[in-house]
């Protein structure tokens, strides 16, 4: 065998193993933004199977800042577009969102918002606009979305029960193999009750903290039951009905989670593995 030969023989060898080592060293990531909207929530989720989920949409300010970072950030579609809750820092975006975008399925609680479309053009548009789209069906405790090694499992409500609206706003659970992130949307301490009642495992590396960090939120044995690593509370600076609590903020902080908020951090991302570890990052827009 020729010098020439046994050398074209190490390179391909070489070229294969390099290929191979690649391979096996690449990640999949579960990619989730918790974006800065100021007042109000939106939460990019961005699967390993390139299909992309948006909970909330911002207030009707800030909705170009959500679409402003979805477009930054390659989206062109959005697979499930998912409102916790009717209130206006939650879905007043979804108008501009779901006309700019390929948006292949809608959602919300179901919320019986029949006497403020009555007097109030916003909720008629709402329920024009987004429920009455062929798309919309509404979520409940038990239904689960499943994605390629990943799935999104809805833990409350079943039934609306509560003249509170955020007490029945959707609690969503996001699973990755050994990592999970608690999605609260706007739910409080009734909520917290209910899923302690359940007695269901809502154990947690990341929790998106209920309402906005406020003082109805933050049940010690809530926190102790999620013992979450860290927690993000989606919040303007200088809110104007003082969220978030400080006594929540430090109960959380007692029970040993890293406090993360969108006004002093930005846009908070999270790049999550399978095998539990995840890195955080913060942006600006």
């Amino acid at each position: 065998m020729s010098k020439n030969s046994i050398n074209l023989k190490i390179l391909i060898i070489f070229i294969l193993l390099l290929i191979s080592g690649n391979l096996f060293c690449k990640h999949e990531y579960l990619k989730i933004h918790f974006i800065d909207v100021g007042e109000g929530d939106s939460i990019l989720i961005q699967f390993p199977d390139k299909k992309n989920i948006l909970i909330d949409t911002g207030n009707a300010i800030t909705e170009i800042d959500v679409y402003n970072y979805l477009k930054k950030n390659n989206v062109e579609k959005i697979d499930h577009l998912i409102i916790t809750h009717p209130h206006p820092d939650h879905f007043a975006g979804v108008f501009l969102i779901a006309k700019l975008f390929e948006v292949k399925k809608f959602y919300d609680n179901a919320q019986d918002i029949r006497e403020n479309v009555e007097d109030n053009d916003f909720y008629r548009w709402y329920n024009d606009f987004f429920r009455k789209d062929s798309r919309y069906s509404n979520l409940k405790a038990g239904d689960i979305i499943n994605f390629n090694n990943a799935k999104l499992e809805v833990l409350w409500p079943g039934e609306l029960i509560y003249e509170d609206w955020n007490a029945n706003s959707l609690v969503i659970m996001i699973k990755y193999g050994d990592f999970k992130v608690l999605l609260m949307g706007d739910a409080n301490k009734l909520t917290e009750s209910e899923l302690i009642k359940k007695n269901i495992n809502i154990k947690a590396n990341i929790l998106k903290a209920g309402h906005h960090g406020a003082d109805d939120t933050g049940l010690k044995e809530f926190i102790k039951m999620v013992d979450p690593e860290v927690t993000i509370i989606s919040v303007d600076k200088n809110n104007i009905r003082g969220y978030p609590s400080q006594d929540v903020v430090n109960n959380y902080i007692k029970y040993g989670s890293k406090i993360y908020s969108t006004y002093k951090n930005g846009t908070i991302i999270i790049n999550a593995k399978k095998d539990g570890k995840y890195i955080i990052n913060f942006k600006r827009f």
